[in-house]
């Protein structure tokens, strides 16, 4: 009985390590996203020295309004963490 406990802790573990651990960034994706959306205004420079966390917070505010930007983005989650991915590794 003693392994039932830590068998149920371990099956529960991809809910405790979130949305982000359901969706592996993909930099390549976020490069061809940035370019169709964000490339008219910003150069991945903009962002020098941000961590993707940093990148991926920031992004997600702007596309659910809490932070103002000229354009509405209308990302879906996995297309922020993406942008976040590219941005930070090209910066």
């Amino acid at each position: 009985m003693s392994r039932t406990p830590s068998v149920a802790a371990l099956s529960l573990l991809p809910l405790l390590l979130g949305v982000a651990a359901a969706h592996a960034a993909d930099a390549q994706a976020g490069k061809a996203e940035f370019q169709k959306v964000c490339s008219q205004c910003h150069d991945a420079s903009d962002w020098k020295g941000k961590s993707e966390s940093q990148l991926a917070e920031m992004i997600g505010n702007v596309n659910s309004g809490k932070a103002k930007h000229p354009k509405k983005l209308g990302l879906t989650d996995a297309q922020v963490a993406d942008l976040a991915a590219w941005v930070s590794s090209s910066s």
